[in-house]
Parts: C-alpha cells; structure tokens; sequence
C-alpha cells in the first residue's frame, strides 16, 4: 500500500492533447524573458492561466496558454 501512495505523490504532471505539456513557472519566466515573481503575479492576477499541480509542484502553465498570452500581449522575443 505505501507504494501505491508513492506513486500518486510522484506520478508524472499529465499532459492535455489540446494545449500541449503544462510547463513549470521557472520556465515560463525563462520564455517571457522575466523573474518567477512576475510570472506569479500574472497567475494571481488572472492575466496568465494556470493550474494547480499538487501539493508540492505548483503551478503550470500550459503551452497554448502561454503562446495565447503571448500573442495577445504582444511581447516580443
């Protein structure tokens, strides 16, 4: 049985057909060029949607998401 607890805990962050991988805040700040606070801020601000991966990974991003935001901010690479 404590195995099957591990593997819950530990079991890979799944990936949606239509958006693509959920990514982690560290690389989105990398691909908006900006710190992990900013891309925090966004999330809490609802400009940037994300979701909630248990208790110890915390947000991602999924990649339609971020391109969605992307284009719409206009920010340039």
């Amino acid at each position: 049985m404590a195995h099957a607890a591990i593997y819950e805990r530990n079991r890979p962050t799944p990936v949606d057909p239509e958006k693509g991988r959920p990514l982690p805040v560290a690389s989105v700040a990398g691909r908006l060029e900006c710190s992990v606070s900013h891309v925090y801020n966004l999330i809490s601000n609802n400009a940037l949607p994300a979701k909630k991966f248990g208790l110890k990974k915390g947000f991602r991003v999924y990649e339609a998401d971020l391109n969605e935001f992307v284009e719409k901010s206009d920010v340039s690479e």
